[in-house]
């Protein structure tokens, strides 16, 4: 999958997410805890390999 596939992709999941659940301040944290969370956890898979 291209890289703009991805995001498109990335964007129409956003998006979806955005239509069932408001865009409270809540929402968007907890949104952005799960993004970052998909982010950091491999990350810290490496880490423990070296």
């Amino acid at each position: 999958m291209s890289i703009s596939q991805t995001l498109q992709n990335y964007w129409a999941g956003m998006a979806a997410y955005n239509r069932c659940h408001p865009p409270t301040f809540t929402s968007q944290w907890q949104a952005f805890k799960s993004e970052a969370s998909e982010f950091i956890r491999p990350l810290a898979e490496i880490r423990k390999m070296f």
